[in-house]
């Protein structure tokens, strides 16, 4: 099973975002299971479409119900083993600015905009942002694309994700970034943001075990000025890593590249598989360690 978040479109000035989740499910056979259950909590559903291995539109007749909690796609009718199915889900949400989860808007430092965006996804809110299977038992591929609406003042440099970018593509008024596969991650661990240019630019970066390592933040305070600081950070990471191929006799397979983003006011710190994030306040660094 695999996910693919086609589309995130994001209207900056009305804080609305449209997406398209494509949904890939193997050897279904609707014989015994008739229905696929989905969280969708506040999340609009314009259109369901479903489709066989051979791109054809699948030949039973279904129905979906949205509640405000769930999605729920019923099939009518049995039909034998299909090798793969495709469900295409079109949705709509609004991002509410007093909210500092799910997909908000951050404050604090150079951030504040409404056309900046980062998420927080754990323990729960990852279906506050696309219809899914929102429980840590369920472990799928993602992809994801985004798009954003913007002026072209507003300088949206980067957009980061738990996968390397692998495409970027500029019109006068939108930006697109496509992003690589994750490993099988439960839909939690699935983060994503997008950043302005005084945070997008890369403070400081090293490589370890073949990795590159990147650290994003806000330097209007000089954070990335305290080297103590970035040293430590540097430090224990490339401790970590070296230690966990030692202990388990395995090279690091979790991701092919590692961000940090450090965010002014950012309410907790989340440590997803290719991105962390975390707030700057809470950065302890003691020397004596």
């Amino acid at each position: 099973m695999s996910y693919d978040l086609q589309r995130l479109h994001y209207y900056a000035e009305d804080l609305n975002i449209l997406g398209r989740t494509k949904l890939t499910l193997r050897n279904v056979d609707t014989t015994f299971y008739d229905t696929i259950l989905l969280h969708a909590y506040q999340l609009e559903v314009t259109k369901v479409v479903v489709e066989t291995e051979q791109g054809d539109q699948f030949p039973n007749k279904f129905e979906y119900i949205n509640s405000l909690e769930v999605l729920e796609i019923k099939f009518f009718g049995s039909l034998k083993q299909v090798e793969i199915l495709t469900v295409f889900i079109d949705y709509k949400f609004h991002i509410d600015l007093n909210r500092k989860y799910g997909v908000y808007v951050p404050f604090g430092g150079s951030y504040g905009k409404p056309y900046e965006l980062a998420t927080f996804f754990e323990p729960w809110f990852a279906r506050m942002a696309f219809p899914t299977f929102d429980d840590p038992h369920f472990r799928f591929r993602f992809s994801m694309n985004i798009s954003i609406f913007q002026d072209p003042q507003k300088k949206l440099d980067t957009v980061l994700f738990n996968a390397e970018l692998s495409s970027n593509k500029n019109t006068r008024d939108e930006r697109s970034f496509g992003f690589g596969e994750t490993k099988p991650i439960p839909a939690y661990l699935v983060a994503f943001a997008v950043l302005n240019r005084e945070v997008s630019s890369i403070h400081y970066e090293f490589e370890h075990l073949n990795i590159p390592i990147r650290f994003y933040g806000d330097n209007s305070n000089g954070f990335f000025r305290e080297t103590k600081l970035l040293k430590y950070a540097k430090h224990v990471i490339k401790f970590t890593m070296s230690y966990c191929k030692s202990r388990f006799e395995t090279p690091w397979k979790l991701t092919d590249k590692l961000d940090i983003l450090f965010v002014d006011h950012y309410a907790w710190g989340m440590e997803q598989p290719g991105l962390i994030t975390g707030a700057l306040f809470a950065i302890i660094h003691n020397s004596a360690i």
